[in-house]
Formats: C-alpha cells, sequence, structure tokens
C-alpha cells in the first residue's frame, strides 16, 4: 500500500462512516418507528445503538491491527486466506454497488420535487450520468479534495437536522413523551429498519491505507460515529414524536414535521437537506468502492 497518500484525518474518517450511514433513510425513518413502536420508538433507538457498539467495537479491533485499505476484504484475507478475501470484495463490492443504485433512485425521487420530470425519461439518465460523472471527476482529482467536498456535505446536511431538533423540541416541549419501555413485540417489529438504520459506518475501514495513523484514528471513528449517530437519531424520533402528538404525515415524515414548525420553507429545507443526505451518501460510497476494487 505505499502508493497511497495518507491525506484523511481523524474527521475525515468519521465523516466517510456517517455518510455510509445516513441517507434517505432518516428522513422517512421516524413515521415508521412510530407505527411500529409508539412513544418507546425514541427509546429502542438507544436499544438498538447500545447492541451496534459492540458491532463497531469488533471492527474497531480489526482497524487497530491493520492500516493498509481494503476493511473487511483485507480481514478476511489474513484470517482465512486468499480466497475467502475474494469472496468477501466481491459481495461488498456489489453490496455498494446496489446501494449507490438504491441510492441515486431516492436523489432523483426528491429532486423531483424541485424539479418536476426529472425522474423521468431522458432527463433521468442525463441526470445520473451527470451526477455519477461529477462524483467520479471529484474522486479523480484526488482523496484530498474529495474528503474535504464530503466533510461540507456533511455539515451541510446534518445543519437542518440540528436545527429540527432544537427546534421541534423546544417549541413543543410540553409534548416530549414520558421515557416507555418497548415491549418484545415493538422491538421485533422495528429490528430490522433500525439495523439498517447503523448499518455502513464499516466503510470507514476500506480507505484506512488513505488515513494518517489509521490504526488509532479508524477505531475511534468507527466507535465515535456510532455513539454519535444514536443520540442524533434518538433526538430527531423524540422532537418527531413531540412535533407531530400522534398525526399521520403526508409524504417524508421530517418534511411534515418541518412544515408544521416553519411551514413551507421548513418543509423544503428539509427536502433539501435529504437530497444532501443522499448526495452524501452516494459520494461516500464512490470514494470507499473502488478501494475494495484496489
Amino acid at each position: 500500500m505505499a502508493g497511497l497518500k495518507r491525506d484523511i484525518g481523524g474527521i475525515g474518517a468519521a465523516f466517510i462512516a456517517l455518510n455510509g450511514i445516513v441517507g434517505a433513510g432518516i428522513f422517512a425513518m421516524p413515521q415508521a418507528l412510530v407505527e411500529g413502536a409508539g412513544a418507546a420508538s425514541a427509546y429502542l433507538i438507544l436499544i438498538f445503538g447500545a447492541a451496534m457498539v459492540f458491532v463497531a467495537l469488533v471492527f474497531a479491533e480489526l482497524a487497530g491491527r491493520f492500516d493498509g485499505a481494503g476493511g473487511p476484504v483485507l480481514y478476511a484475507d489474513a484470517a482465512f486466506g486468499r480466497f475467502a478475501g475474494f469472496q468477501a470484495g466481491w459481495l461488498f463490492f456489489l453490496a455498494r454497488a446496489a446501494a449507490i443504485g438504491a441510492n441515486t433512485n431516492a436523489f432523483l425521487t426528491y429532486l423531483a420535487v424541485f424539479a418536476p420530470g426529472v425522474d423521468q425519461g431522458v432527463a433521468r439518465i442525463m441526470v445520473i450520468g451527470a451526477l455519477m460523472a461529477l462524483l467520479i471527476a471529484i474522486n479523480i482529482a484526488g482523496i484530498k479534495g474529495a474528503v474535504r467536498t464530503l466533510n461540507a456535505v456533511t455539515l451541510l446536511k446534518l445543519l437542518p437536522l440540528v436545527v429540527l431538533v432544537v427546534w421541534g423540541l423546544s417549541a413543543y416541549a410540553g409534548s416530549i413523551p414520558a421515557p416507555a419501555a418497548p415491549t418484545f413485540g415493538q422491538a421485533e417489529s422495528v429490528g430490522l429498519l433500525l439495523l439498517y438504520a447503523f448499518v455502513g459506518f464499516e466503510i470507514a475501514t476500506i480507505t484506512a491505507g488513505e488515513t494518517a495513523d489509521a490504526k488509532k484514528r479508524v477505531p475511534r471513528a468507527l466507535v465515535g460515529t456510532i455513539a454519535a449517530m444514536t443520540l442524533l437519531y434518538f433526538l430527531v424520533q423524540l422532537s418527531y414524536l413531540a412535533i407531530m402528538q400522534g398525526q399521520a404525515p403526508e409524504g417524508a415524515a421530517l418534511s411534515a414535521a418541518a412544515q408544521i414548525l416553519a411551514g413551507p420553507v421548513g418543509a423544503a429545507a428539509i427536502t433539501l437537506a435529504a437530497l444532501i443526505s443522499i448526495g452524501g451518501n452516494l459520494f461516500a460510497g464512490m470514494i470507499t468502492t473502488p478501494r475494495v476494487t484496489y
């Protein structure tokens, strides 16, 4: 791995992990959680987040032993041989390629809110081509510029969520539900959704070969990201419960909550944040997936 420049710092590694987790799901997930677990949904997030910390610790232990590129491919290769590493690599590659395809479709769906028809016909093909070309071009220009761009995108997508949480919990403090212990049936009904909400952080291990002091920074990024996202998901869900007060939204859950808080401007801001969020997820995938091939 001597040919790779270690231009990714600790924040860059954490933001790669964060964008692997956060895409479109957070903007629709709150209502699905309410339907499955009601007022206990916010506290289920804390339970699942605590469990995912142990998964992150496993990856962190491995990341502390290797500082080359490849993540799961490298680990499987070292433990079980080249054949296992090869299989892990192709399975991961196919999974990320499928995720990029799915998130590109989601990106077009949200973009159509601002530009109707862009998700249909020739316009759809042109936008997909332009989006992929842009992401590829930024990567070709170099990992340092790519990570800086990703850092900016990450801040842009987190800001509206933080505003929604602070504003929502302040304005509807009296409607915040009391802590409720989830039942086994509730945990079972939303378990797969919550598992999906937390996976993806492991992509930060793939770029370890380009991360400075990777054996220390990547493990911290993995565990720290899971802890931070558990807190963010919890606060977003709590604010959603307080704002909606049992109302069923029309369309994306957080857009409906923002509509109540700030009218059409709020809904548009959250929709734009969703676009940026999906773009960040796509960008993180485009940064990491080629390193699996490498």
